[in-house]
């Protein structure tokens, strides 16, 4: 289980990223949701990899999230205010994914040579960003959702792999993925006006 509980810290910050995508509607909460995805993941990640890497990822992720909020200022959402009984059945499908990736996060150390903390951080970003992309179609949750996921892929593979440049390509497809969600946002934006 648990090996370092200052590691608590990350994976409750990976938790309310989550959440806070799903629970609301406020496109600046889900932002600071993702957000606060890469702070829990550069808290992962610098464990294990070098710090310098892991301030890569930390910057990109904040400069993916600057972007989006760039793109977004002026957006109002699409959909109306989520029904309590449809947010309690996010929430409580997101913690049920959630307390099953705890448990089977021992059995990937077998494959995986990370501790606990990293997988089990790792698995709920990418449950919580694949929960997300199944619970909506607005494009500009749909692209959060994606950074969310690609966030956990990142916690995974990031000390894995030492390279310099593979991770700064990592980092790349990172910007790439906020430059394509800010285009296909803002695109949908002036036909939903239109």
């Amino acid at each position: 289980m648990m090996e370092h509980w200052y590691n608590l810290l990350p994976l409750i910050l990976l938790m309310a990223a989550g959440v806070s995508l799903l629970a609301f509607d406020d496109w600046r909460l889900m932002l600071a949701g993702v957000a606060v995805t890469y702070f829990g993941a550069f808290l992962l990640i610098v464990q294990a990899a070098p710090a310098g890497i892991a301030l890569i990822k930390l910057v990109t992720g904040l400069m993916a999230s600057a972007l989006l909020f760039v793109s977004f200022k002026d957006q109002k959402s699409e959909q109306p205010a989520l029904a309590w009984s449809s947010l309690i059945f996010k929430v409580t499908a997101l913690a049920l994914v959630w307390l099953v990736m705890m448990l089977v996060a021992g059995s990937f150390q077998q494959i995986f040579p990370l501790n606990y903390e990293t997988i089990s951080g790792a698995l709920i970003a990418l449950t919580g960003g694949l929960l997300v992309l199944g619970t909506t179609k607005e494009p500009a949750k749909v692209t959060m959702g994606i950074l969310v996921l690609y966030s956990g892929f990142d916690i995974l593979y990031t000390p894995l792999e030492s390279s310099i440049l593979i991770n700064g390509l990592l980092s790349l497809i990172t910007m790439l993925i906020a430059l394509v969600g800010m285009y296909i946002s803002t695109r949908h934006e002036s036909e939903y006006e239109e």
